[in-house]
């Protein structure tokens, strides 16, 4: 199953591949420790190569999703691997162990990272081990991420409450249940994710991960699907699957006010979605 989402915008240069002085930090504020933050290298736009999003959270859980920028086709970033673990920091290094799992498949496999961090600036990690099957990223080749300053503002229902849609057809790892997951209605704590004609397909709340940070903790439910015309009930094996996970979001380029979900159902099941704000 191939998986895209398609940008309309140059990243700017905060989230490029090569360090570029960083993202910043929008409110000065300090954090609890120096990887804390989201991290990016998206630039679908002008690189080709390994693409990632990230976020590391003050108690050192770690979500990412992994995949291919540009390759093949202009302004195309194809995501291929959630990332989740817990990780160390000793002055401005950093390790993880960590799960990877497919957003194709129903694999999945452990690894670790190491590397150096620059608060509030940029991260570089090498992987070993977990998904590096893919030539763009070989055991080794250290992953340049730079930090998205939104993450210092306060996470506030308010001010994500709305409609989101996605870049692309984007469930993964469960099956073709989700295949048609266009849209995700945001109100107050509770989320909704459907397909374009409106049928729930996966329903949840989420929680401000603190008061201080720009992340929710979120839990998603997988719902019946009942569709007129025969198809009723297409999901009814993957009723009540619950997924855990976080919301996040971004604020550069063509990221800016995207909405991200990054989530997993035990080892085998993995989440993402990422979506634009509709007017």
């Amino acid at each position: 199953m191939k998986n895209i989402m398609t940008m309309t915008a140059a990243v700017a240069c905060a989230f490029a591949l090569t360090a570029c002085g960083g993202g910043g930090d929008d409110s000065g504020s300090a954090l609890s420790r120096a990887d804390e933050g989201i991290w990016s290298n998206l630039n679908p736009a002008s690189v080709t190569g390994a693409g990632m999003q990230a976020v590391i959270l003050s108690d050192g859980s770690y979500w990412g999703v992994y995949g291919t920028q540009n390759d093949g086709t202009p302004g195309v970033f194809n995501p291929k691997w959630v990332l989740r673990g817990t990780t160390s920091i000793n002055g401005s290094n950093v390790s993880s162990i960590y799960m990877s799992t497919s957003l194709n498949s129903y694999h999945y496999a452990s690894g670790t990272y190491s590397g150096t961090v620059s608060a509030q600036n940029n991260l570089g990690i090498a992987f070993t081990g977990g998904y590096l099957n893919d030539p763009l990223l070989p055991p080794g080749q250290v992953l340049n991420m730079n930090y998205d300053g939104v993450y210092n503002q306060p996470a506030l229902l308010s001010a994500i409450a709305g409609t989101y849609s996605s870049y692309g057809t984007n469930i993964y790892g469960s099956g073709s249940i989700y295949n048609n997951i266009q849209n995700l209605t945001i109100s107050g704590s509770d989320l909704t994710l459907s397909d374009q004609d409106g049928n729930a397909i996966l329903t949840g709340t989420m929680t401000p991960h603190g008061t201080t940070v720009n992340v929710f903790d979120v839990s998603l439910t997988t719902v019946p699907l009942n569709i007129p015309g025969g198809e009723s009930g297409i999901n009814n094996g993957f009723m009540g699957l619950a997924y855990k996970g976080i919301l996040f979001q971004t604020s550069s380029g063509s990221l800016k006010n995207s909405i991200q979900i990054v989530a997993t159902s035990g080892d085998s099941l993995a989440y993402y979605f990422m979506g634009s704000k509709q007017n």
